[in-house]
C-alpha cells in the first residue's frame, strides 16, 4: 500500500509526441493507468505507483509507464491508502499497422484527482467506484440466448418478386441478365435502389419503411445510369412487428447459422445476465478488436454498390463504418435483439457514416454511450473505437439517410 502526504488539487497533464495523431498510417489503442502520487508538481508526478498488469512497455508510452488493456478502464482502486491521490488518465497511442515496431501518436492525458481521506475511505476494502470513465452499468430484462438464429425463408424456386412473407420484415427477388440488375423498394415518396444478382440468386430485401403500400420493380440496365423496369408488384404491408425486419438477416446484414460471427456472438454473451450486458459484450469487442481500415476507406469514396460482409471482418479484425455497423448488426440480431443498420451524414463536414441502433429491454450506460430501455438508441461503433473525426465525424451531429 501505498502511503503519502497529501494536498488536494486538480491538474492537467499533456505529452506529446511528433507525429499527427489521425495521420491515417496508423491504427489506434486505447490503454489506461491508474497511478498514486504523492505530490504534483509543474506536470511532473513524484513517488509514482503503478497498479495492475505488468504489460510490456514500448515507444512513447514507455516514457509514462505501464500499459494497460482497455478492458480495465474501469479497474476499482484498492488499498490506496487514506491519504494519496488517485489519478487516472487516458492515453491514446497511434500504432503503425504493417508490423512497424515504433508507436506515435499525440497523448491525450484526461487527468481527474482529488480522492480526499473521506473518499477513499468510503471505497471500502473491497475497492472503490471507477475512476476516470464513470460508470459502465448494464441492466435491464434476463436475457437467454435463442435456440437457433431467426432466418428468412427463401425457397430455391418462387416468382421474380416474393412477397408472401411481407408481415415478417422481407421481400425476396431474383431475376436472370446478361444486364446489371437493380430491385427497387418504394413507399410514398422514400425510394430505396438495391444491386440485385443477375445469375437468379434469390436475394432478401428488408421492408424497413413501416406499414403501408409499397412498390416493388426489378429494373435491368440499358446503358450508363439508364434502367427499364421489367416486373413490378405492389402490395399493402402489415409488418406482425416493427422489429421484424431488424432481427432476420438481410443484404447489408448477412449471416446465417454456421457463421462465425453467429458463434462469437453466443461465446461472448454466454455469461450475459440481461439484455444490457448483452449489448455491451458485444459491442465491446467489436470497439477492442476491430481497428478502422483508412486504406479501404479512401478506396470506397470513389466506388459505389459496397456490400460488408460480417464474417470477413471478424477474420481481418479490420474494416470501414460500414463494416463496424453491419458486423454489429449481425452478431446482436442473431441473438434476437433488434438492431437496425443506418446510414447518414455526420458533422462537422457531412461525411457519410454508418452507425447501429438498437432496441433492448434493459439499458447500457456509460461515457461514451447510452443505451436506454424500451426505445432505439444508437450506438456509433466506429467513432467509439477510432476516435479519429477524419471519417467518423465528431460523434455528436447525425442525419439519418436510410436504414436497413
Amino acid at each position: 500500500m501505498f502511503m503519502a502526504e497529501f494536498r488536494p488539487f486538480f491538474a492537467c497533464l499533456v505529452a506529446f509526441d511528433e507525429t499527427n495523431a489521425f495521420n491515417p498510417g496508423y491504427s489506434r489503442f486505447d490503454t489506461y493507468h491508474i497511478l498514486c502520487f504523492s505530490s504534483f508538481e509543474r506536470h511532473k508526478c513524484s513517488s509514482v505507483q503503478y497498479f495492475g498488469p505488468n504489460v510490456p512497455k514500448s515507444g512513447s508510452g514507455a516514457r509514462m509507464g505501464v500499459f494497460y488493456p482497455r478492458a480495465l478502464r474501469y479497474t476499482r482502486l484498492t488499498e490506496i491508502g487514506s491519504a494519496c491521490a488517485a489519478l487516472v488518465y487516458h492515453e491514446t497511442v497511434m500504432m503503425r499497422r504493417r508490423n512497424e515496431a515504433n508507436r506515435v501518436g499525440a497523448i491525450a492525458l484526461a487527468i481527474m484527482a482529488l480522492c480526499a481521506v473521506a473518499l477513499l475511505a468510503s471505497c471500502g476494502g473491497s475497492g472503490g467506484s471507477g475512476a476516470g470513465g464513470g460508470q459502465d452499468s448494464a441492466t435491464g430484462a434476463a436475457f437467454t440466448q435463442p435456440a437457433g438464429v431467426a432466418m428468412p425463408e427463401v425457397p430455391a424456386e418462387g416468382p421474380a418478386i416474393d412477397a408472401s412473407r411481407a408481415a415478417d420484415g422481407y421481400v425476396v427477388a431474383r431475376s436472370s441478365s446478361a444486364s446489371r440488375l437493380k430491385f427497387q423498394v418504394s413507399k410514398g415518396e422514400m425510394v430505396y435502389n438495391y444491386d440485385l444478382p443477375n445469375d437468379g440468386t434469390p436475394t432478401v430485401f428488408p421492408l424497413n419503411m413501416e406499414n403501408g403500400a409499397y412498390v416493388f420493380r426489378i429494373m435491368k440496365n440499358t446503358e450508363g445510369n439508364n434502367y427499364v423496369e421489367i416486373e413490378r408488384l405492389e402490395q399493402d404491408v402489415a409488418l406482425s412487428s416493427e422489429f421484424a425486419p431488424f432481427v432476420i438477416p438481410n443484404q447489408f446484414c448477412s449471416y446465417n447459422q454456421e457463421s462465425a460471427c453467429v458463434a462469437k456472438a453466443r461465446e461472448l454473451t454466454a455469461n450475459a445476465e440481461n439484455q444490457g450486458e448483452a449489448v455491451r459484450s458485444i459491442c465491446k469487442y467489436i470497439m477492442d478488436n476491430i481497428s478502422y481500415d483508412t486504406g479501404k476507406a479512401q478506396q470506397l469514396k470513389t466506388l459505389t454498390g459496397y456490400i460488408p460482409n460480417p464474417d470477413e471482418t471478424l477474420a481481418s479484425q479490420t474494416g470501414v463504418c460500414f463494416d463496424y455497423a453491419s458486423l454489429g448488426a449481425a452478431m446482436l440480431r442473431s441473438l434476437g435483439l433488434p438492431t437496425k443498420i443506418i446510414t447518414g451524414y455526420v458533422a462537422p463536414g457531412d461525411l457519410y457514416h454508418a452507425w447501429i441502433m438498437v432496441y433492448v429491454d434493459g439499458s447500457w450506460q456509460t461515457g461514451e454511450f447510452s443505451v436506454n430501455p424500451d426505445s432505439w438508441s444508437r450506438v456509433d461503433l466506429t467513432f467509439a473505437a477510432s476516435g479519429s473525426t477524419e471519417f467518423t465525424g465528431d460523434g455528436t451531429s447525425y442525419t439519418e439517410r436510410y436504414v436497413y
